[in-house]
């Protein structure tokens, strides 16, 4: 596992464990509201706490490395800890604890070893402070909001992009699109749609998530424009923390690197498989 301590500090005036808390409140609510807006099948996820941590199942889904998820656990909650694993053992269902560095303590980790819970990997969470627009628009690339009137722009490029999604879903779920705490917006490049990206806002804080861009209008700073108008829009909503998950060293990484968002810390992800169904 790579080393946490290793990783850079954001601001010193932000309290981690106080934002990490945050986080982690906002991730187990965004990743229910993904589930609920789905463009693939209908939604099946349920949600129980144990303790400070919540624990997601999606029984469509039950080898999901997102949709089943336990967000927020700590040392706290180890007294739960077969509570849990029997929860998503009944349920049929991988169970994924994703942990912030401050959570991986000695004593968590010595109890996964014992649980047989191996380490599936890490995910990065980045930090950004909302901020006025710094980049001005090319004459040739605008940028929108997307609304009802241009959300078959939207269900097609994510065609393009190879995102798999089904007519009706995309008419039972047209309103998840457009709501004013969820945000889709679409650059175009001489009038035709070229990338996307969406912001989530929950509470005083901001998710920026979907980047894609169709393959030909490629290395035309879409996503840097978009990520710069979004920071924009978290802003003028009374955001205060705009939070972004990528992998490590990939396009997108750099993108928000080129925005201002600093690498705030790695996750942990320990994976218990599903067991095999019986018959």
């Amino acid at each position: 596992m790579q080393d946490q301590t290793e990783q850079p500090a954001i601001r010193p005036d932000i309290n981690m464990d106080e934002l990490i808390i945050r986080i982690n409140e906002m991730d187990a609510v965004f990743t229910r509201f993904n589930n609920q807006r789905s463009l693939v099948m209908d939604c099946r996820i349920k949600a129980k706490q144990f303790g400070d941590a919540t624990a997601l199942i999606d029984s469509n889904r039950p080898d999901s490395t997102y949709y089943n998820r336990v967000i927020g656990f700590t040392d706290k909650a180890l007294h739960l800890l077969d509570n849990i694993l029997k929860w998503y053992n009944e349920n049929q269902s991988a169970c994924i604890f994703s942990l912030a560095p401050t959570q991986q303590t000695e004593k968590v980790l010595d109890a996964f070893k014992i649980k047989e819970l191996c380490y599936n990997g890490h995910d990065c969470i980045f930090h950004a402070i909302p901020r006025e627009s710094s980049l001005t628009l090319p004459e040739h690339i605008s940028i929108e909001q997307v609304t009802q009137d241009t959300l078959n722009d939207l269900f097609r490029l994510m065609e393009t992009n190879n995102w798999p999604i089904k007519e009706a879903f995309c008419h039972q779920n047209r309103d998840f699109y457009t709501r004013p705490d969820f945000r889709f917006y679409l650059a175009r490049v001489n009038g035709q749609v070229a990338a996307m990206g969406s912001i989530f806002i929950y509470k005083d804080m901001a998710w920026l998530s979907n980047d894609a861009t169709a393959d030909e209008f490629r290395r035309n700073g879409c996503q840097q424009l978009l990520i710069d108008h979004r920071l924009d829009v978290a802003l003028r909503n009374g955001v205060d923390h705009v939070i972004t998950d990528t992998e490590f060293g990939v396009t997108s990484h750099r993108n928000m690197l080129k925005n201002g968002f600093q690498l705030a810390y790695m996750t942990a992800e320990f994976i218990k498989q599903r067991p095999e169904r019986k018959g």
